[in-house]
């Protein structure tokens, strides 16, 4: 069902549920955060999730629901359903919502974006749209991995630049890291790896004895 409502008519030619005949050596390797590949696993709710999927249709993807269709998409949703889908239904606070399967952030530096991110062992990925400037961004890793954020932000300042951005974050002026709690044992105190935790300068501190008497 959506091979044939979905991937095909979007032009989507790399994208499956499951990894799709044909496409096993695009297959990327998932890796956990010993570094170490995670074995294959399946799931029980094929459609709701195992979509296997290429940057390159991920993007195409976004395009048509940014209403910026290609010549090669059939319209699968008329114009308004995709506006509708990205109406936030469900507030989360500050400026924030979740629509149908997009969350939405009415001032992003000045900008309303549409996103949606996922995650699981050995993945994490964040597509999100800018809708005034047509904008699709992608970020996929085959980690579990917050980098994916620092690396989106790094593309809206390129692509946007009218971008307000605030101060600078505290990620910014961290530059150790630490194992996270699995990790612990496992490695030692080192700079920037993204399969770790991020760890805050340690702040100076002065202590005092008593005398004695």
């Amino acid at each position: 069902f959506m091979r044939k409502e979905v991937f095909l008519p979007l032009g989507l030619t790399r994208t499956s549920i499951g990894i799709g005949a044909g496409l096993e050596k695009h297959h990327a390797i998932r890796y956990g955060p010993d570094r170490l590949p995670v074995p294959f696993y399946d799931f029980d709710h094929r459609g709701g999730s195992a979509v296997y999927s290429s940057a390159h249709d991920l993007v195409r993807f976004g395009m048509f629901h940014l209403k910026a269709h290609l010549p090669d998409q059939k319209a699968i949703l008329p114009d308004q359903a995709i506006e509708e889908m990205q109406k936030p239904t469900a507030g989360e606070g500050r400026g924030g919502g979740y629509g149908i399967g997009w969350g939405i952030n009415e001032n992003m530096g000045g900008y309303r974006v549409v996103s949606h991110s996922g995650g699981m062992g050995g993945v994490t990925t964040i597509l999100s749209l800018v809708p005034a400037e047509k904008l699709a961004v992608l970020v996929l890793t085959n980690t579990n991995s917050g980098i994916i954020g620092m690396v989106q932000r790094d593309i809206f300042s390129v692509m946007l630049p009218k971008l307000t951005r605030p101060s600078p974050p505290q990620w910014r002026q961290m530059v150790r890291m630490r194992p996270c709690p699995w990790q612990r044992g496992q490695a030692s105190w080192k700079r920037i790896r993204p399969d770790c935790c991020w760890t805050r300068p340690e702040p100076s501190s002065t202590t005092s004895k008593k005398r004695s008497t």
